[in-house]
């Protein structure tokens, strides 16, 4: 699953693109960092405001890929790793929904 952060379209909501090329000495770490950095993204990756938990469409579009929609939320939290995210396991439900998706260019900030 983690390869969704890693391999992208360039667009706005993609996780953003890497500085640095891929290498094989680094990888797990390079993809561990993509993906802790597209869900620290609170435009793009997960958002959680009052009760609501707000995730990248990647993970609607590609669940299968993560085990199904839940397994893609669990997916997302393990990887957000903050207080939040305690809060959220501890919930027995909460609204999940999904950011829009904008199809234009990413661009360097």
């Amino acid at each position: 699953p983690a390869l969704h952060a890693c391999i992208v379209c360039a667009s706005a909501s993609c996780p953003n693109l890497r500085r640095e090329a891929f290498c094989a000495a680094r990888l797990r770490e390079q993809m561990d960092e993509q993906v802790a950095t597209w869900f620290a993204n609170p435009t793009k990756g997960l958002a959680w405001d009052a009760g609501q938990l707000t995730l990248s469409r990647i993970l609607l579009w590609f669940s299968k890929d993560f085990g199904g929609r839940q397994a893609a939320a669990d997916f997302a939290l393990r990887a957000l790793g903050t207080s939040h995210a305690a809060e959220l396991r501890k919930r027995s439900s909460f609204a999940t929904r999904y950011f829009e998706y904008s199809w234009r260019i990413n661009r360097t900030p």
